[in-house]
């Protein structure tokens, strides 16, 4: 069941005349008329310039002359189409004020000597310009790259590895498209990493000293350091045994086949920062001797040089030997720990592969089989860790591992879950979580804070929060239970707390948020599509898998074949593009052939990628938003001796990746210039308007008491237009001012103009929709 939706720039008109129909220009009363002037309508259709985007030359078009009857489909097009026109030109102009205040500030910012502050506005700049790489080139902007390089780099001459990373960070966000900066980010994050592990007061003490730099009447933090969280605890158990095996599997079993010349390579990075930290020498008093700390760094160069050279192949006896020459270099020099040495380089070598291949390392293994085992309950929060003050879709900003700290990075509240006890206490989406239970939690990994936050069901855990417009920590005392995950989602919600799945009925048109694949995920769509079929004419549908990071494959293997009766959705290929495995579509259990449009952007990962680029190169869906993030990954677990629960330790490599039906690999790997799922039709959006759009539907989707009948708001959010305020600025002496609002629908997310992506779609199969009734009475005698 192959649908070729419409004309896209993907598919070529010579593929696409056979399929689509080429309509006339004006439709009224069920007729077709042409319209003089119009001569892009007279080639292309209706249906195709929706797909184009050409939204006023599609109003145009379907426009009929005064005094002429509509037909009710192209009156609800008509009516969309002007309410996007609307939208668009007030989207346009704030757009551009704040693309020329955000520009306009860094010269004044960077004369001030706040180069931070120059920086955030220059991100902002680039992310929401017209033309980014001008920005690039503006002599403000210039001016600021190079103050800033020459202070990152002082500062990490100084050995202020907190300040080098904060300035790298920024650069990094400003030059994310080609990653430039990336080696110095990773390069002064490993600094900091080994402090925050082995030395976590020294950094305290960095970050207190900026902090102090910033605000000279900023208070230190004397949140007491938690003393279950030491290197010791998280090392136990590690040998130089899980050092051989893991850099003897990684060798031969990673799809990229780099041998151990490049895995010993990195090995030996993590071991010359330790030499390279001073602090760590109260840690371990090896480093204190200079001459010590000297003769091992030689030994290491004299081995990097070895491995460096080309002509010398690296067999598995030799870079088992060279092992065991570090091992006792080691021990013939600053004698560190062979638990450190054998965690160091095999963190190192699994490094230089992909984001993707990792340890699962003794403390790990305790934590997955006690988590596994129904053990921990949670609040029911999505977190990641954000760099404060980056753009609200960079998550994990600046960071070379998500999972590993960095400076100015903070556990962020992605947004919490519908009915869970996060939302019943009043956290919110962007809140940070700057304390767990009395602990600061500012140098804490993704995997250190869930392994805090969760629990025994019925425990309490008390946040510290800080939240914009509260100058003070606020705090919260949130019981833990049973977190049901909410894997689909609606338009609106019915009043017995179920969804809706209409976001057009008079125009038949369905909408499904899928958020997650789990198991469950591919019944309730399909009790979704069951409730509205038996409700009504289902015309088109539209799947949102904006923000969706995955999940399972076989749920997204599933969800496609329901779209598709025959022929392939998806294979696994190795380095060599070797067909490994592959999933073809069966009849039982396809869906009708309605229209589908599906929405993503930068959020979209793995699962998500696969429904969407499948489903787009067998033309049965037309694909909206922003290109994907590119998680398109197989990972194999070794685990050693025995899989869980006598496994002491296991290796997580990337062995494959995901092909589509058409040959495109979605991944992204470091040096990638195409990757994931681009749209057939894109429609960018501002961070500032994304945010905005997830607050105002996390405040929609909550299900509240019979009894409310409003909500409060503070001035500065758009939405306050719906009691007849204008909104102010963040700066405006009433900024954080409440107003009582009435609660609002998600019909306010596209009155306001804040989902261009949704009114998109709602266009696209709405022009669908005006061309079917027209060739219907086209036909007609």
């Amino acid at each position: 069941m192959e649908r070729f939706a419409v004309l896209s720039k993907r598919h070529s008109p010579a593929a696409a005349l056979g399929l689509a129909l080429t309509l006339s220009s004006t439709v009224f009363a069920g007729t077709a008329h042409a319209a003089d002037g119009h001569a892009a309508s007279e080639t292309l259709g209706l249906e195709q310039l929706a797909a184009q985007g050409r939204f006023d030359d599609l109003l145009m078009a379907v426009q009929p002359p005064p005094g002429t009857e509509v037909s009710p489909s192209a009156s609800s097009l008509i009516a969309s189409l002007n309410r996007y026109r609307q939208n668009d030109q007030e989207r346009t102009s704030r757009r551009r004020a704040a693309y020329r205040e955000a520009l306009e500030s860094v010269p004044v910012q960077v004369a001030a000597g706040e180069l931070e502050d120059a920086l955030k506005s220059a991100i902002e700049a680039h992310s929401i310009a017209d033309e980014p790489a001008e920005v690039l080139e503006n002599p403000a902007v210039l001016d600021l790259i190079e103050k800033t390089k020459l202070a990152a780099a002082q500062a990490e001459a100084g050995k202020d590895w907190v300040e080098a990373a904060v300035l790298f960070s920024r650069l990094n966000l400003l030059f994310e498209d080609d990653r430039r900066y990336r080696p110095d980010l990773k390069r002064v994050n490993e600094h900091l990493r080994v402090l925050a592990l082995y030395s976590p007061q020294t950094l305290r003490d960095l970050q207190d000293a900026r902090a102090k730099r910033d605000d000279p009447l900023a208070v230190p933090d004397r949140t007491p350091p938690d003393e279950d969280d030491n290197w010791q605890s998280r090392l136990s158990g590690i040998d130089a045994s899980m050092l051989r095996d893991s850099l003897k599997t990684a060798a031969e079993s990673h799809i990229d086949h780099q041998g151990y010349a490049r895995l010993l390579s990195g090995a030996v990075q993590p071991l010359l920062t330790l030499l390279a930290t001073p602090a760590l020498a109260e840690t371990f008093p090896g480093l204190a001797d200079d001459n010590k700390r000297a003769a091992f760094r030689e030994s290491l160069g004299l081995i990097q040089a070895e491995l460096d050279d080309p002509s010398r192949k690296l067999s598995t006896i030799r870079a088992m030997s060279r092992i065991d020459q570090i091992l006792a270099n080691n021990q013939r020099t600053v004698k560190l720990p062979e638990s450190v040495v054998a965690y160091e380089m095999t963190e190192g070598a699994l490094g230089t592969l992909d984001d993707f291949s990792s340890m699962y390392w003794p403390e790990d293994i305790d934590f997955l089989m006690r988590s596994t085992q129904g053990a921990f309950f949670g609040i029911g929060v999505q977190i990641t860790r954000r760099l404060e003050g980056a753009p609200q879709l960079q998550d994990n900003a600046g960071s070379q591992d998500g999972d590993q700290p960095i400076a100015g990075a903070r556990i962020t509240v992605i947004s919490p879950l519908v009915g869970s006890p996060a939302i019943k206490v009043g956290i919110k989406a962007g809140d940070v979580i700057y304390t767990v239970n009395g602990k600061d939690a500012s140098n804490w990994s993704l995997t250190k804070a869930v392994r805090e936050i969760t629990g025994p069901q019925g425990t309490t855990v008390k946040l510290g929060i800080k939240r914009v417009g509260h100058k003070d920590l606020l705090e919260f005392d949130v019981t833990r239970g049973r977190i049901e995950i909410e894997s689909v989602k609606g338009w609106a919600h019915t009043p017995d707390g179920g969804w809706d799945h209409w976001i057009d009925p008079d125009a038949g048109i369905g909408y499904l948020r899928l958020t997650q694949f789990i198991p469950q995920s591919v019944d309730k769509i399909d009790t979704a599509i069951g409730q509205l079929k038996d409700s009504g004419e289902l015309n088109g549908l539209i799947l949102d898998l904006r923000h969706n990071p995955g999940g399972l494959l076989t749920s997204a293997i599933q969800i496609v074949n329901r779209f598709l009766d025959h022929g392939p959705i998806l294979y696994t290929v190795d380095g060599d593009r070797n067909v490994k495995s592959a999933w073809n579509a069966r009849r039982r259990g396809t869906y009708p052939d309605f229209p589908l449009v599906i929405l993503i952007n930068q959020g979209s990962a793995s699962a998500s990628e696969i429904v969407a680029g499948a489903l787009q190169d067998r033309r049965r869906a037309f694909v909206i938003g922003e290109r994907s993030y590119g998680k398109g990954s197989v990972q194999d677990v070794h685990w050693k001796p025995s899989p869980p629960p006598r496994a002491k330790y296991g290796l997580k490599v990337t062995t494959q990746y995901y092909q589509l039906p058409n040959g495109r690999i979605i991944h992204r790997k470091n040096d990638s210039t195409v990757w994931g799922i681009d749209p057939d039709l894109e429609i960018d959006v501002t961070d500032q308007t994304v945010a905005w759009n997830l607050e105002l539907r996390q405040e929609i989707d909550v299900l509240r008491d019979n009894q409310a009948d409003s909500f409060e708001a503070n001035r500065t959010k758009p939405w306050v237009k719906l009691a007849g305020h204008t909104p102010v600025s963040p700066d405006a002496d009433n900024a954080w001012e409440k107003v009582e609002l009435p609660l609002p629908t998600p019909e306010n997310l596209l009155d306001l103009g804040l989902d261009p992506q949704l009114e998109a779609a709602l266009l696209v199969l709405k022009a669908q929709q005006v061309a079917a009734d027209t060739a219907v009475a086209k036909a007609k005698p």
